[in-house]
């Protein structure tokens, strides 16, 4: 008897094909890493009186609820990951003193009343207690809406996107401590939202914190933005030619943001970053107006810069910044 021994040809290796979602994914984890955030994970599902507790804006779309659910728990997908930082935070603030600052990465589930649901992918952080670990020689501060601001900043600079922050109203967090964050480019579509949490809702967490200050980044959103305008972040040329900076004290209505300030001043090439480093309001200026203290860079990329030109160059910001603004320099005492 005989045996035939069959040929193996090996298989083909797989074709590599790109990912951008989860390319996306893992880029914007590892920066939040980085810069010092823990990962959490918890559960897709939750209660529908659960994630009541974070006020949800009314246009949120329906929970898709479970038919067979492994206990009452866990009845629906959830539609944010606000609650489930909200409740690690609360956990953390019960036995720990420190620094808390943590992240989840996940996809919520929203219901159009028929046919499958959309699962949209979210990154949700949140600071809470003081901003460093105790230490002799640094003064205690507590985390707060910049805290936060910054991680997004710090997450769209490594994706080359950049953005503004418009005040807006949001249920979870407080008035005049929220923000949307908006694209730059492609109309400025909405890709996230920052804020401190508003005390009703922190206080139904049983948190042990008297503040937390919270993100939240739509991933599909910053891919569109990505994909249409591609990746802006590329490498500059290093100047070697010296730099001058002044720093102006302007009076403006209080209800101009700092960042239209910002963006005002930036439109000139030479100008090469224009950094908010005060803002007053009380005695010394008039009512319904503000102090806000702003430093130019002037840096041109062939010449070092004379003092006449760094004065001329002033004086157009100036002049723009009045002009749509109304912004006056504020008298020197």
């Amino acid at each position: 008897m005989t045996t035939s021994l069959r040929r193996r040809c090996p298989a083909a290796p797989p074709l590599w094909q790109p990912q951008p979602e989860i390319d996306l994914h893992r880029r914007v984890t590892d920066v939040l890493v980085q810069i010092g955030l823990r990962e959490t994970v918890t559960y897709a599902a939750t209660t529908e009186a659960g994630e009541a507790r974070v006020a949800l804006s009314d246009a949120t779309l329906a929970a898709v609820k479970l038919r067979n659910p492994v206990s009452a728990e866990f009845a629906v997908m959830r539609r944010t990951l606000r609650e489930a930082i909200l409740n690690t935070v609360a956990r953390n603030s019960r036995t720990w003193r420190g620094p808390i600052a943590v992240f989840e990465s996940g996809r919520v589930f929203l219901s159009y009343g028929e046919g499958l649901p959309e699962e949209r992918q979210m990154v949700t952080g949140a600071f809470a207690g003081p901003r460093k670990e105790l230490h002799w020689d640094s003064a205690e501060h507590q985390s707060d809406f910049y805290d936060a601001k910054g991680a997004i900043e710090g997450v769209l600079d490594d994706l080359g996107i950049e953005v503004t922050f418009e005040p807006a109203e949001d249920a979870s967090f407080i008035h005049g401590r929220t923000a949307i964050v908006k694209a730059s480019s492609n109309s400025g579509p909405v890709i996230g939202v920052v804020g401190e949490v508003a005390p009703d809702v922190l206080s139904r967490f049983d948190a042990e914190v008297e503040s937390v200050a919270m993100f939240e980044l739509d991933l599909a959103a910053i891919l569109k933005v990505m994909q249409t305008s591609g990746d802006s972040k590329k490498f500059e040329e290093f100047v070697r030619l010296p730099a001058s900076h002044r720093d102006l004290s302007l009076i403006v209505d209080s209800s101009i943001a700092a960042a239209r300030i910002v963006e005002i001043a930036r439109r000139n090439r030479i100008v090469t970053s224009a950094t908010v480093f005060d803002l007053f309001e009380g005695e010394g200026v008039p009512d319904g107006k503000k102090a806000v203290a702003i430093r130019l860079v002037y840096q041109s990329p062939n010449k070092t810069l004379t003092a006449d030109q760094v004065g001329k160059i002033e004086q157009q910001t100036l002049n723009q910044l009045s002009n749509e603004l109304g912004a006056v320099l504020r008298a020197q005492e």
